[in-house]
Order: structure tokens, then sequence, then C-alpha cells
């Protein structure tokens, strides 16, 4: 979906490869947290 594409380019932007990371980036954003 357009909501895991941005997502997608905001990690790969931070250069974020770590899967652990990512997912602490995602539940931030679940939260309603965004960046």
């Amino acid at each position: 979906g357009t909501v895991k594409n941005h997502v997608h380019n905001i990690l790969d932007k931070l250069n974020v490869h770590s899967r652990q990371d990512a997912a602490i980036y995602l539940s931030l954003v679940e939260r309603g947290n965004e960046l």
C-alpha cells in the first residue's frame, strides 16, 4: 500500500536496514508518533 511504500522510503532515507530499528520505527508510527 501507499503507507508501506512511504515508510519504506523513509527508512531508506534514514539508512535503517536493521529489522529491530525498523520494527521500533514502525511501532512508533502505529502509535501516531510520526517523525
